[in-house]
């Protein structure tokens, strides 16, 4: 069974949040969800921030896709724009997830390796990925960094 993202982008509009629109981190990508939240993390990069939950004042309307998943949905947070634009996408990170052959006709491609040699090692704005290299730059055209933020959750 795969894990998927919902995220929502809030912006601040004379002190209330309103939602955005924009659909963004609309991809399964297990390198961003470790990154941002530990799910799913095995390439044990990050995660880059701590889990937040739900925010007091998120919207109405995001608030009601939450409540809709009810059990089924997890790890529920937020980011600001601040906090994404903070961090060195340019840095060096090992991505550690590697494949393993279990047994004659089965390899597991969620596998984690403590072995220097294995996995890869690569700028933490390719390990990312294009698409979510995309979408910070979209991100920014929303205004002001502290005034601009992801609410998200997961399923599986």
């Amino acid at each position: 069974m795969g894990c998927d993202i919902h995220a929502f982008v809030e912006i601040k509009v004379n002190g209330i949040w309103e939602q955005s629109p924009i659909l963004l981190w609309d991809l399964r990508s297990y390198s961003v969800f470790g990154w941002l939240a530990d799910v799913r993390n095995y390439s044990a990069v990050g995660p880059q921030f701590p889990v937040k939950g739900i925010p007091t004042d998120v919207r109405r309307n995001t608030m009601g896709v939450i409540k809709d998943w009810d059990e089924d949905g997890h790890t529920h947070s937020w980011v600001t724009l601040k906090e994404l634009l903070e961090v060195d996408y340019n840095q060096t990170v090992w991505n550690r997830r590697v494949t393993r052959q279990i047994t004659p006709t089965f390899s597991d491609g969620g596998c984690t390796t403590d072995n220097p040699p294995e996995g890869e090692r690569l700028p933490l704005s390719e390990f990312l990925g294009k698409h979510f290299m995309q979408d910070l730059k979209r991100l920014k055209e929303l205004g002001e960094p502290e005034n601009v933020r992801v609410v998200f959750f997961f399923d599986n």
